[in-house]
């Protein structure tokens, strides 16, 4: 009879608590991400995301009491994954265009950034012209500037699902230029002498916003509400140094 006693208290002792410990659990927010844009968005030698976009995501996702499940896809792969419901959100750099801000909600803007040019050091090229085989990221910013200039069509505009890959062709000579955003570049020319980052002066600057699935304009108020937070109370500028700046090694 004892025995039957304490099983029935175990019994009630897990029923009572199990309640307790469902309400402690987060809501899942699906974050959309391509890790291949250093220092905003990578994978780390141990397997693990870095970079700011995701450390300020998930100073967001803390602040709204959300648990962060990030999805890594291709960086075209973004918005359709939105449209399609895979995700909820996505930070990765991401430009806040006009023709995309018609698929998905648009955050505030979190960052100002702008074009680079990578070409070898001994190069003739100081822009992009006619002639030259230009490499890019497929759908992001540097595509649209080198297909705007070279044509949509062209076959000199070289298409690459990551950056890294059109850097390595550059160095490798099968390439005239590469076009991507200046930080990037600083990341992706670390370990080639040979290669040197120009301005690209007639290009207007990149504003990255984080994507919300159109129509959520409760979720999209919320993080803008958490952006807004976490820049005053200077959780913003502290990751800056410690995950943009401090990639580098040096201050900016």
């Amino acid at each position: 009879m004892k025995n039957m006693i304490k099983v029935l208290c175990v019994a009630l002792c897990l029923m009572m608590a199990l309640p307790f410990a469902m309400a402690e659990e987060k809501p899942v927010l699906k974050v959309g991400t391509n890790a291949e844009f250093a220092p905003f968005e990578y994978v780390d030698d141990e397997g693990n995301f870095g970079g700011f976009d995701m450390k300020l995501m998930a100073a967001i996702c803390e602040k709204l009491g959300y648990e962060m499940e990030i999805v890594n896809m291709e960086f075209d792969s973004l918005i359709p994954a939105l449209e399609s419901g895979k995700i909820d959100v996505s930070i990765a750099a991401i430009t806040n265009r006009p023709d995309r801000a018609e698929r998905v909600n648009f955050t505030e803007n979190y960052f100002e950034a702008y074009q680079a040019l990578i070409v070898k050091a001994d190069s003739e090229y100081t822009a992009v012209a006619a002639g030259m085989k230009v490499g890019v990221q497929q759908g992001t910013t540097g595509d649209f500037y080198a297909s705007d200039i070279l044509g949509e069509d062209s076959t000199d505009v070289v298409r690459y699902a990551k950056a890294l890959d059109a850097v390595i062709d550059l160095n490798n000579g099968r390439l005239d230029a590469v076009v991507v955003d200046v930080a990037p570049a600083q990341a992706y020319t670390a370990d080639y002498e040979g290669l040197t980052i120009l301005d690209i002066e007639d290009a207007d600057p990149d504003l990255y916003a984080i994507a919300v699935v159109k129509g959520n304009d409760e979720l999209t108020e919320a993080i803008n509400g958490a952006l807004a937070a976490l820049i005053a109370d200077g959780t913003y500028d502290a990751l800056y140094e410690s995950e943009y700046v401090g990639y580098f090694g040096a201050d900016e």
